[in-house]
């Protein structure tokens, strides 16, 4: 797996099989994004959001 930051803001991970996936860099956690690098909309959107366990 690979990841890189573009724009300051958006955290891109890449596997083996050179799958992309998004994710918006917030305060104190991650939102991932869809394939276009919009944000998740709708009822699940708060499953979209990561953040730190103590």
């Amino acid at each position: 797996m690979s990841m890189k930051i573009e724009d300051g803001e958006i955290l891109v991970t890449q596997n083996e099989k050179g799958d992309q996936k998004y994710y918006k860099l917030q305060e104190g956690s991650l939102a991932q994004l869809d394939a276009e690098k919009k944000r998740i909309e709708g009822d699940l959107a708060p499953l979209y959001i990561l953040t730190k366990v103590n």
